[in-house]
């Protein structure tokens, strides 16, 4: 009986020190994470307990640790980020009284399941001891409400969108696909939820669609271009997590691999040091591969082909498959002695590019590509004359659009006579068709013969901080959306970034396809020039400038 008070007292002193150590345990939030919370598993239902991947992590210490407060995450299908994520979030709000955080996603069903099965499961399986200080004071499709030891409520909401008052943390799902299906929502996050987070800790997670454009690419672009060393804890960053690094996304078959699928893998292992295994291939070749190129969204093995994933409705899709899969994309040399042609989309606020095209027997060369805006017509001739100085270029031909042969009010003069004046021989505009489907299907019917330099095509423009996409992105991300025409709704081209490239191209395939451009050019001999036949003569072979741009 004597050794009983001897006994207690060691249980007692036990129960004090595994106290603390749980007290300090709970103090670090990598713990936590690690150890404390549940979640519902989304496949079968099942509550686990959450144990975070190694990609989980790395946002965690980005956090936590670095202390990132804007972060991007453009990432493969079903990578874990939203659990990890919300479990974080939960974490913060549980140990912060008046904590007030927000989960906006594409619709209010997939904003109110991460709710209901990552936050929720988070705070209803909470130890019993922790759960006796907790007080829940809402909780529905939209809203859980809590308090911790006190009268403070901290509020986690689930929604589209997300106003007003101050945000601790703001989760954004699936951006990418918000900025592509519904401008006007993502505006709304811009403006609202992004604002009402801009003193806490931002994070977005998203497949990606719609290539370089929209509001979250303008962050995007930011995270990307900003150097390091002018970075801090509130400038956007990225962190990206490709499928392949995801062990889940292998196949075990006997499946033959296409020879269009072993050139890619061999692009990825020669050009970007990605080794797959054959498990790996398999699986791509049967589950991304026949995605086309919203592949790249679903599923990018490269932060890049992220930007690839094309916008719904793309106008000249299936065409430029075909030239990518003839290996019409390569590197082009110019031709000496044979015609250029300079083919313009006109505008001056807007993008004004002009594409540079040769034509060798039946191929249709794209060999140079340069757009400016807010410049005059004096400044694209000077910037021809450069490149046709450093590539040895003594016939230049200018296409100009139909607007081209409009005077202008303040100088009475067309662009066509400003050309003219500035030496170019040979300047043409291109009469107006009655549709611009009509022209569009001219594009389509030039394709087959369309050869385009990789070097040109994929070169980006600036002019200040304006960043234009190159000729290869504008093809790429040229589509159709249903508009108002009158009483009824039609499909029409979209007039935004990606259109200017595509329209300076239409100039030359209307020209071509109605006979205006010879079928059977050959190299330069001072053959004569009229309206009919836009192949002329020579230019005049003194043309010279300053180096703007070129091969």
């Amino acid at each position: 009986m004597a050794g009983q008070p001897i006994k207690r007292a060691r249980e007692k002193a036990k129960k004090e020190a595994e106290a603390e150590e749980l007290l300090q345990k709970l103090s670090d939030p990598f713990w936590r994470l690690n150890n404390l919370y549940h979640i519902k598993r989304e496949d079968d239902g099942r509550i686990v307990q959450f144990k975070p991947f190694p990609e989980q992590q790395e946002v965690f210490e980005a956090v936590l640790i670095e202390g990132h407060k804007k972060i991007i995450i453009p990432k493969a299908r079903r990578r874990g980020m939203s659990t990890g994520i919300d479990v974080m979030m939960y974490d913060q709000a549980m140990r912060n009284a008046g904590y007030e955080a927000g989960i906006v996603d594409r619709n209010q069903n997939d904003a109110s399941k991460k709710l209901e099965n990552i936050i929720k499961v988070c705070h209803e399986k909470l130890p019993p001891f922790m759960q006796e200080d907790m007080k829940t004071i809402k909780n529905n499709d939209d809203r859980l409400a809590f308090q911790v030891g006190g009268d403070t409520t901290s509020n986690i909401y689930a929604a589209t969108g997300y106003r007003g008052g101050n945000c601790n943390f703001l989760h954004v799902s699936e951006w990418g696909w918000i900025q592509c299906e519904d401008p006007k929502r993502s505006e709304e996050i811009q403006t609202g939820a992004i604002q009402a987070a801009r003193k806490g800790q931002i994070i977005v997670e998203t497949t990606w669609k719609g290539g370089k454009n929209g509001h979250l690419w303008d962050y995007m672009d930011q995270a990307l271009t900003t150097p390091e060393e002018e970075k801090h804890s509130r400038s956007w960053r990225y962190l990206f997590f490709p499928w392949h690094t995801d062990p889940v996304y292998s196949l075990e078959s006997s499946l033959k691999l296409l020879s269009q699928c072993e050139e890619y893998f061999e692009e990825l292992e020669s050009v970007h040091g990605i080794e797959l295994t054959m498990g790996q291939k398999r699986w791509y070749q049967d589950e991304a591969w026949p995605l086309r190129n919203n592949r790249f969204g679903e599923y990018p093995s490269t932060l890049e082909e992220c930007f690839k994933s094309p916008m719904d409705g793309v106008i000249y899709e299936m065409e430029m498959a075909r030239a990518l899969a003839e290996k019409r994309v390569t590197t082009i040399p110019l031709e000496m002695g044979i015609p250029v042609f300079a083919s313009f989309d006109i505008g001056r606020n807007d993008a004004m590019p002009v594409t540079l095209i040769q034509v060798v027997g039946k191929e249709i060369r794209i060999v140079g590509y340069y757009v400016s805006h807010r410049e005059t017509a004096r400044h694209y001739g000077d910037v021809l004359k450069a490149w046709m100085a450093d590539n040895r270029v003594q016939d230049l031909r200018i296409l100009l659009p139909h607007d081209g042969g409009r005077k202008s009010m303040e100088s009475g003069k067309t662009l066509v006579d400003v050309f003219h004046e500035m030496g170019f021989s040979h300047v043409q505009h291109v009469s107006k068709i009655p549709s611009v489907w009509t022209g569009i299907n001219y594009v389509k019917d030039t394709f087959e013969y369309l050869w385009f330099d990789k070097r040109v095509c994929t070169k980006h423009h600036r002019r200040g901080n304006k960043k234009f996409p190159s000729l290869m992105e504008c093809i790429d991300n040229y589509h159709q959306a249903q508009k108002a025409n009158g009483m009824s709704m039609a499909m029409e081209p979209v007039h935004d970034d990606y259109s200017h490239g595509c329209d300076s191209l239409r100039t030359f395939c209307e020209a071509w396809q109605r006979g205006l451009i010879s079928r059977t050019i050959t190299r330069s001999s001072g053959d004569s020039f009229d309206d009919g036949d836009l192949t002329g003569r020579r230019s005049n072979s003194k043309l010279a400038g300053s180096r703007g741009w070129g091969r």
